[in-house]
């Protein structure tokens, strides 16, 4: 048993140890770090989420390589062209397509056409297709040329028709387009900026020629009256719109105007009209047939201008001479082309195209072979295939071919360079202008009685 003292103490010790343990713990609460109050967050509505643009760190640009720029590599030159090899036009046609293969075999004799942005010489490759003579066929293969068959340029077409069409393929695309086929005036009357003309006068400006060497004489010398006489056609008016003009220019007095129908063989009722004005000057609106027919009738009529000038008949030799022997002479006309007499320009070319072909080369073969000829010294000139370069180069320059200087008016014909011819001795001889002359003129014409 435990005595009285040992049991206080021993409730003493239990004391204290109870004290010293509340008052830990009180220190512990006392000293513990007390928490910051927060608001609840609420449970977020779902959302699509929507991207951030952040900017990438900047780093340092790597170097970017030099580029030199150069044209794809090329072999060759496609040239396209649809010609009239069948139909109604095709004897004409095949003029053209002699003209444009006699150019390409002599290109590619010599190695090809330099060009500077490939630096070298390229062969011509020629695509030629038949129209058939029908301008509709005529615009879808200019259209195949350009889309399908991609060639780097064309050349023209032949007949007013179809020139007319598939000018207006070449100017959708930009191409240009040097012709020598199509005279129409219409072709020129649309605004066109790519088609040029490479016959180097229309039908206005036919008889320009005459005139030009008129007005060098005296006026005293002058004939003063004048009969035109025409087929009721468009070529014959628009020669006839050039006359009127000319003539009022000099002081010449148009005495007689008569259109006969189409087809008609006996031109006496015209002629006699003009030998009763006695017109000094009698100019026929003519082709072939009624050419040889009115110097047979002026004959027959013993009517006896100073001056006989005829359109195209005269152009056509040696048919002419052939049709008229002798009664040819004194006749005048003005021709765009004459394998003779040759010119400077021309006499190289008739000498090829009669070695390469067995025929003398036409005025259709010329025009053809002269838009060939500008084509490619456009193309030396510039140093490029672009349609566009080569058509402000061709609109901006004049060229040395075969029909003589041209040089382009901004509707895309040929300043006047046609030669005035006059058949003497059964021959046409070139009577103006000065630098082709062959020959003086011989005026006024003898009379019939005087060739006896």
């Amino acid at each position: 048993m435990y005595s009285k003292g040992a049991l206080k103490t021993s409730y003493i010790a239990i004391a204290v140890i109870v004290i010293i343990v509340i008052a830990a713990i009180a220190i512990y609460f006392t000293t513990m770090p007390k928490p910051t109050p927060t608001t609840p967050t609420p449970t977020p509505t779902p959302t699509t989420p929507t991207p951030t643009l952040t900017t990438p760190p900047r780093t340092s640009p790597s170097p970017t390589p030099t580029t030199t720029l150069t044209a794809p590599a090329k072999t060759e030159i496609i040239i396209g062209a649809a010609l009239s090899l069948t139909g109604k036009y095709a004897e004409s046609g095949k003029w053209y397509e002699e003209a444009y293969k006699l150019w390409v075999e002599e290109v590619n004799a010599k190695g090809g056409i330099y060009v500077k942005e490939y630096g070298k010489k390229l062969p011509v490759r020629l695509i030629l297709y038949d129209d058939a003579s029908d301008p509709t066929t005529g615009v879808s293969l200019y259209e195949k040329l350009i889309t399908v068959d991609k060639v780097d340029l064309i050349l023209g077409a032949y007949s007013s028709a179809i020139v007319y069409s598939t000018s207006a393929v070449a100017e959708k695309y930009e191409y240009l387009y040097l012709q020598g086929g199509g005279v129409s005036k219409s072709i020129f009357e649309r605004g066109f900026k790519y088609t040029f003309l490479t016959v180097p006068g229309l039908g206005r400006e036919y008889a320009q020629g005459l005139f030009e060497w008129l007005a060098t004489l005296p006026s005293e010398k002058r004939p003063k009256t004048l009969a035109f006489l025409g087929e009721d056609t468009e070529f014959p008016h628009d020669l006839y719109e050039g006359v009127k003009s000319y003539s009022e220019q000099l002081g010449i007095k148009i005495v007689v105007t008569e259109f006969y129908p189409k087809g008609t063989t006996d031109l006496t009722p015209v002629v006699s009209k003009a030998k009763a004005a006695n017109a000094e000057i009698l100019i026929g609106g003519t082709y072939f047939p009624d050419a040889v027919t009115m110097v047979k009738t002026a004959k027959e009529l013993d009517y006896n201008p100073k001056i006989m000038w005829l359109s195209v008949g005269p152009s056509m030799y040696p048919d002419f001479p052939n049709a008229l022997g002798p009664d040819a002479n004194y006749v005048w006309s003005g021709v765009h082309f004459m394998p003779y007499p040759t010119t400077k320009y021309s006499a190289d070319f008739v000498k090829k195209y009669r070695e390469r072909w067995g025929r003398d080369p036409d005025y259709h073969a010329a025009a053809g072979y002269a838009a060939a000829q500008i084509l490619q010294k456009a193309i030396e000139a510039t140093g490029t295939l672009n349609n566009k370069i080569l058509r402000d180069y061709v609109a901006t320059h004049e060229f040395e071919t075969v029909v003589g200087v041209l040089k382009f008016k901004p509707d895309g014909t040929p300043h006047y360079a046609m030669i005035t011819i006059q058949y003497q001795n059964g021959k046409p001889e070139n009577v103006w202008p000065k630098e082709v002359k062959t020959a003086e003129p011989v005026y006024p014409m003898p009379t019939w009685k005087e060739r006896k």
